[in-house]
């Protein structure tokens, strides 16, 4: 009864009945409050209505049932990231049980550190940044902040590269479509851009997935 409650909100959210899916969340917790991935599933679809004081109570329940798992302090982060509470993201990382290069690349971009940024996404392995491109990406995205528009155009047109090749190989894979779909657009592939945007879309219709659809729509 508990997992079926947790997997009929995540339905209901992706329907985008989130009252339900907020209650259906809650009532899996109440079955079994010890459980760290049901409390940040709610703090998760909390965040993402926005409801951001509620969804940080849940992470910080969440880590404290389970201390030792990365995910809860990775959201939590990306929810003060998202407020712009860029100190208090800060401190959620530092008390991370790993450290996590990538996250802090994205915290020192969003705070404008972008030198900071560079340095530490240089670092990552590519399989630490997600998918293959976007660490070639998000170089693209930094250098171009800096305001260095040869180096921008050179990791754009290596992640360009990589990516279409990807894309063909799984062009069901949003991953691909919108990492393609930035470095088409920091190339001024204006055309190309859009397409591959449209295509995230077509593949996450709000339809099918409100809960993760309406990302794609503001993506594009």
């Amino acid at each position: 009864h508990t997992v079926a409650a947790n997997r009929i909100a995540w339905v209901r959210a992706r329907q985008g009945r989130f009252d339900e899916a907020i209650a259906q969340f809650g009532r899996a917790l109440d079955l079994d409050p010890g459980n760290a991935a049901f409390a940040a599933d709610l703090g998760f679809t909390l965040r993402a209505l926005a409801r951001y004081s509620e969804a940080d109570r849940y992470y910080d329940l969440a880590i404290s049932l389970a201390p030792d798992k990365f995910q809860p302090y990775a959201s939590k982060a990306e929810s003060y990231m998202e407020q712009g509470l860029f100190d208090r993201a800060r401190a959620t990382l530092e008390s991370m049980p790993e450290v996590d290069i990538s996250l802090w690349a994205t915290l020192e971009r969003r705070d404008r550190n972008y030198q900071a940024a560079l340095d530490r996404l240089v670092a990552v392995r590519t399989e630490k940044v997600g998918r293959l491109g976007w660490k070639e990406v998000k170089e693209g995205e930094l250098y171009r902040l800096m305001k260095q528009p040869e180096r921008a155009r050179a990791s754009y047109e290596a992640a360009v590269a990589i990516l279409e090749d990807a894309v063909s190989e799984r062009p069901d894979d949003i991953s691909p479509h919108l990492a393609l779909a930035t470095a088409y657009a920091g190339l001024g592939r204006k055309a190309e851009a859009i397409r591959e945007a449209g295509r995230v879309v077509e593949l996450s219709p709000l339809s099918k997935n409100a809960l993760e659809g309406s990302g794609a729509v503001v993506y594009l």
